[in-house]
């Protein structure tokens, strides 16, 4: 096995103490391979994609420290009849019997006492994650990359927000939605606290490129699957070849579900899909990132 050509680390790192590979090259599996270099491990990611097809990409760059109430409750399941696709919401189950275990997993998360058990883990998960971000571009020399305007939410937000503050939108900022989104616009919030990355393709390349300097290694393969191997777990790549580590981190979205059921492992992985539209040429100012609850 080696790394694909012209991207071998090219620079030594501190000493190795211990082999791992890291199986997933977004912006999760690369930030934690450049922390596993810098505490002196021999690291590897493995990852088929080329620049800008991770699933990092396709986020908008939103980091939602306010987002702290889980989504599974009971205001939730009263939300749904005005959430209806036929109304123009994301909701739409056209066949519920074929996820009616999922559904009842749902329902029973919705219960007060795991809500609140949920908020608060996720109340802990959040409140360093803005600092931990700043650390992380300090790391690779880009702080610009991270843009701390907070953002714009044109709905009254109703619950937990978090570490973050929420105040009454700006006239000026009210103004340019009018204008360039909506004139029925009346009154909005203004999130501070929350944050966005600048260029989520930029960041993966930034940290990649840290990586590779401190003699990091990345191999573009597609992972078949892992299997036991003398009582550690080996990597099975898609051409039959098999490499041992002696520690192998899983960052690989929605796909590392398959890959701990290798292993006897149950992770309970339900996929999120989001979407976004991004381009060039365009009028629009330095301005925050904008959410409309109403229109989900």
């Amino acid at each position: 096995m080696t790394a694909v050509a012209g991207e071998q680390g090219r620079a030594g790192g501190p000493g190795a103490s211990g082999r791992v590979m890291v199986i997933g090259g977004g912006v999760v599996g690369l930030a934690c391979a450049l922390r596993l270099r810098l505490a002196g491990h021999d690291c590897l990611v493995i990852d088929p994609m080329r620049d800008g097809e991770a699933a990092s990409w396709g986020n908008a760059g939103h980091i939602a420290i306010e987002q702290v109430a889980p989504l599974a409750s009971w205001s939730t399941v009263r939300s749904l009849p005005r959430r209806w696709f036929g109304r123009g919401g994301p909701v739409d189950v056209p066949r519920p019997w074929a996820i009616a275990a999922w559904l009842w997993r749902f329902l029973r998360a919705c219960s007060p006492a795991r809500h609140a058990a949920g908020q608060q883990a996720l109340r802990g998960l959040l409140a360093d994650a803005i600092p931990a971000w700043r650390r992380l571009l300090q790391e690779i020399d880009r702080p610009g990359l991270l843009r701390e305007s907070g953002h714009c939410r044109a709905a009254w937000l109703d619950g937990d927000i978090g570490e973050a503050r929420a105040l009454p939108m700006s006239d000026k900022a009210l103004a340019m939605l009018q204008v360039r989104l909506d004139p029925s616009l009346r009154a909005g919030l203004h999130f501070e606290g929350s944050a966005q990355v600048a260029d989520t393709g930029q960041l993966m390349r930034a940290l990649r490129e840290a990586l590779l300097d401190r003699g990091g290694q990345w191999l573009r393969a597609n992972v078949a699957g892992l299997a036991h191997a003398d009582g550690h777990a080996a990597i099975v790549l898609d051409d039959g070849r098999r490499i041992e580590a002696d520690r192998i981190l899983i960052a690989a979205g929605i796909g590392s579900r398959s890959l701990m059921a290798d292993l006897g492992e149950h992770a309970p992985l339900v996929e999120e899909r989001g979407y976004h539209l991004q381009w060039r040429d365009h009028d629009w100012p330095d301005r925050p990132p904008v959410v409309f609850e109403d229109r989900s």
